[in-house]
């Protein structure tokens, strides 16, 4: 499946095309209700501390540890607590209770992951996103990306705040940030049409699980 975006002129700004692709448990939202005054790392990783001053440290109870909660002490004797309207832990396969963590890390086969949440999300060396429907299904996004019939430069850079950038073409950048359970891109336009170019034509396919099929639907204004 083959999906086209088109943009046409008038163009005399930098300006992005944000393209939302996300893949959601109905339970899971992007919304989070923090009900105490917690200035610490909400969700820090397993067995690791925080250090938010010279003179206080806090760690997570993780016995302590809801879906929507996890709880924190500190070593002046403070308690702290995360509530959440949606979860903020999630169980492995292993029934364990973990923190939730939508950023990116290196995996093995060269590309990134974000594994620790229920949905985790892919960014492979070539570029391409995955997002996972279940435990063997996964859609993927990027494939085969060209702007106006060119195929776009494929190498990224990982971001301090885990995103990637793409160099896609002179003058159009590609930058790719991972959420919760879904991934969002923009196309980055830093120059103007040249002169006589009337429209950009973005193209790319999408790798769809075996027995699902893409469906055209219209937006009312």
């Amino acid at each position: 499946n083959t999906i086209y975006y088109t943009m046409k002129k008038p163009i005399i700004r930098t300006f992005c095309i944000a393209i939302c692709l996300f893949i959601f448990c109905p339970t899971f939202g992007q919304k989070t209700n923090v009900l105490t005054d917690l200035d610490v790392c909400l969700n820090p990783s397993d067995k690791e501390t925080r250090v938010i001053d010279s003179n206080i440290e806090w760690k997570e109870d993780i016995s302590a540890r809801t879906l929507m909660s996890s709880t924190y002490y500190s070593n002046d004797g403070q308690i702290k607590t995360r509530q959440s309207t949606r979860p903020i832990n999630y169980y492995n396969d292993n029934g364990e209770l973990l923190a939730i963590d939508a950023k990116l890390h290196p995996i093995e086969s060269g590309g990134y992951a974000a594994l620790d949440q229920p949905y985790p999300t892919y960014l492979d060396i070539n570029g391409q996103m995955s997002l996972t429907l279940n435990d063997i299904e996964r859609i993927t996004f990027g494939s085969n990306c060209k702007i106006n019939g060119q195929k776009i430069n494929t190498e990224f850079n990982v971001q301090k705040d885990m995103s990637a950038l793409f160099n896609a073409i002179p003058g159009i950048e590609k930058q790719i940030k991972f959420r919760e359970n879904g991934v969002k891109y923009n196309y980055i336009l830093s120059e103007p049409l040249v002169s006589g170019q009337s429209e950009v034509v973005f193209s790319e396919e999408i790798i769809l699980p075996k027995g699902y099929k893409t469906t055209s639907f219209s937006i009312k204004r």
